[in-house]
């Protein structure tokens, strides 16, 4: 039924174009989407039948005004008459209206046969294409598929058997699409995963030949793949946390972070394809943390020597004192009180004179970096005892 209406819509958007009522970009899109077997969004569904209503009342007042003329001119050959008064027209159509009433039951009659010969070609054309996909798929006996095309093709109506045939194979070929498709994602899967399970892919290509020859597979072999769909999904999932603690173990290697031994032996494991246990997660999931804590503690010492360099730059303070503290921060040793105020004391005046600057030149201030240098500067020895273990120093490579 769902091809059928998608059916009629469509020659009801042709007709539409034709008549250039409604938006032809909407018309096109919708076209497009019918004609590529995809689900309509209901508020185009709705838009079709709103504006096909519209068409409908302007094919009925033209229809009534061209009746007007034509009864007009009609009237002007029969009796040699150019003009007609008001009162004279309607004594003229209250004869008519009889006439109307006499062919009103005719008319009836032929518009129900129309409506009823425009949706047996609707089953028609949906009857072929169902039988095309039928052959194409190779469902069904083909001798006896081409019997039915033959017998539709000269008007001959096909019996309550064949009818029936038609609709078992019908649903026969929703469930082999069914399959195809599971059994197409099940080999992609099985591919992607290939060293880590490859027994299973020869059966899985056996289920997709038969399937695609259109015989129908054992139900031993649809079990199979029913299981074997959802079990590669979990596969896939637990493929991926494996490959992010793989990708953790080597982040604590480059900061030196973690148990060396511990570590070994948990990338061991997961080479081996050995499932870990809930404390080896555990720890890797708590180092995991730790390693974000670092890259934020030395993130904030990174901007801290940027800030040394700038006022050394931009000749603010003293020189060696700047250096001194540059040292201290790499050797990652506690910094006085009075250094860190000195630090931000310069700060402030470099900081009014990057806006003068700024100001003079019209710089954008929202372009330079947003960095809370106070913030920074005021949990300075924090981050240093943080990023004491392991010693690294200071470098942007990490980040």
């Amino acid at each position: 039924m769902g091809y059928e209406e998608d059916q009629s819509r469509l020659r009801m958007v042709l007709m539409l174009e034709e008549a250039r009522v409604g938006d032809p970009s909407k018309l096109d899109y919708i076209k497009k989407t019918l004609n590529s077997r995809e689900e309509l969004a209901e508020g185009d569904k709705q838009y079709i039948e709103d504006t096909s209503s519209e068409l409908k009342r302007i094919l009925e007042h033209q229809t009534m005004v061209d009746w007007a003329a034509n009864f007009i001119n009609n009237l002007k050959e029969k009796h040699d008459k150019k003009s007609y008064s008001v009162s004279e027209l309607q004594h003229i159509l209250e004869k008519e209206k009889n006439k109307y009433k006499m062919n009103k039951k005719f008319n009836e009659r032929v518009s129900t046969k129309i409506k009823e010969v425009t949706e047996q070609e609707r089953r028609l054309d949906w009857t072929f294409d169902l039988i095309s996909k039928l052959k194409q798929a190779k469902v069904g006996d083909g001798y006896r598929l081409d019997q039915i095309e033959r017998y539709l093709k000269v008007g001959t109506p096909i019996d309550d058997k064949d009818r029936h045939y038609l609709m078992e194979h019908q649903k026969h070929l929703k469930k082999v699409s069914e399959l195809k498709n599971k059994a197409a994602w099940s080999l992609d899967a099985v591919r992607k995963i290939r060293e880590a399970e490859i027994g299973h892919l020869r059966r899985l290509e056996s289920i997709r030949r038969t399937i695609d020859k259109g015989e129908p597979i054992s139900e031993s072999d649809q079990r199979y793949l029913d299981a074997k769909y959802e079990k590669l999904r979990h596969m896939l999932d637990a493929h991926n946390r494996i490959e992010w603690t793989k990708r953790t173990i080597e982040r604590l290697s480059e900061f030196g972070m973690g148990d060396k031994e511990r570590l070994a032996k948990i990338k061991k494991l997961l080479d081996e394809e050995v499932t870990l246990s809930e404390d080896e997660t555990g720890y890797i999931r708590k180092q995991h943390r730790l390693v974000q804590q670092a890259q934020s503690y030395k993130r904030k010492l990174e901007a801290v020597v940027d800030l040394v360099d700038k006022l050394q730059e931009n000749e603010v303070g003293d020189y060696q004192r700047l250096e001194e503290i540059r040292q201290t921060i790499e050797e990652r040793k506690h910094i006085p009180e009075s250094e860190i105020s000195y630090l931000k004391e310069k700060y402030r005046m470099l900081d009014i004179i990057t806006k003068s600057t700024q100001n003079l030149h019209k710089t954008d201030a929202a372009q330079t970096d947003a960095i809370d240098y106070v913030s920074v500067l005021n949990g300075l020895n924090e981050s240093i005892t943080k990023s004491e273990e392991p010693k690294v120093t200071v470098s942007k490579q990490y980040f």
